[in-house]
């Protein structure tokens, strides 16, 4: 009797041990590896401010993944703060195959220099976190000058403007030895050019000679235009044309005798030869 209760017990002590061998098991797997990339991991990101930042990459879990989320990393004396950013959205996965994804977090409006991390929950409520994405807030390197209006012969506006500055002038500037330098562009007939275009057209003595600035069409839209907060897409464009035809709703490249580059939005144009106002953006 006493080998059969000897017998049990040492099967029972074999069954604890493999109960517990089991449940050593399930919390080795409670932790499952995981990992979170960005697309662009060595590039700190830019933004002027106010802009939405977008980033991008991949998540990877040995088990199901849960949700994605981005923090802001900010550091206080001496002590590091995370924060979950608010409205920049949150992936939640109801599938347990879903061991990778790809996430894309926009950040919105951007306001200061700010470190962001994206982290990764898996099923069983399992963080880890990307290395840091360094968001650097950018300075414009344009001025952007509105409404600039001129006229054409049948106008009482001038036709003439000083696209360093912004600065419309009218006829008379042509004459007068201090603000004639100053003239990049003439208007009339719905173009854009480089000389006294009037001179040509109702045949008298030009009064401008080559002011030195060049045109070029570009396929920007108007809400392109709007948009651009520096000089990223026109920088290295260039221009050869003296003059240049221009319509409502045309963005027009120019490189200016100052040797800065620029773009001309036609705002409005109340006729050929009548009133035109544009809006410009120019490198500083």
């Amino acid at each position: 009797m006493k080998k059969i209760n000897i017998t049990y017990i040492l099967a029972g002590f074999l069954l604890m041990g493999m109960l517990n061998s089991c449940e050593d098991d399930n919390n080795n797997n409670s932790v499952l590896p995981m990992s979170v990339s960005f697309d662009n991991a060595t590039a700190k990101d830019s933004a002027y401010a106010g802009d939405a930042v977008t980033i991008t990459g991949t998540a990877k879990a040995a088990g199901q993944i849960q949700m994605i989320r981005a923090f802001s990393v900010t550091t206080y004396d001496s002590t590091t703060f995370e924060s979950e950013v608010t409205g920049s959205g949150v992936y939640h996965f109801d599938s347990d195959t879903t061991t990778t994804a790809n996430y894309s977090i926009t950040i919105p409006n951007i306001t200061a220099n700010t470190i962001y991390k994206i982290k990764v929950t898996d099923k069983n409520g399992n963080t880890t976190a990307t290395d840091i994405y360094t968001v650097t807030l950018r300075k414009s390197n344009i001025n952007v000058y509105s409404n600039l209006t001129l006229g054409g012969w049948d106008s009482n506006y001038g036709s003439c403007l000083d696209v360093d500055t912004g600065t419309p002038y009218g006829s008379s500037a042509m004459k007068n030895a201090a603000k004639n330098p100053l003239i990049d562009l003439f208007f009339d007939n719905a173009t854009l050019t480089n000389i006294d275009l009037d001179a040509i057209l109702h045949n008298f003595t030009s009064r401008l000679s080559d002011t030195g600035i060049r045109y070029a069409k570009t396929p920007f839209t108007s809400a392109q235009f709007d948009a651009m907060k520096g000089d990223d897409l026109f920088k290295d464009m260039t221009a050869t044309l003296t003059d240049v035809n221009i319509a409502v709703g045309d963005v027009i490249f120019f490189t200016a005798k100052s040797g800065k580059k620029g773009l001309l939005r036609v705002k409005s144009m109340t006729d050929p030869l009548g009133d035109l106002v544009l809006d410009e953006k120019i490198q500083k």
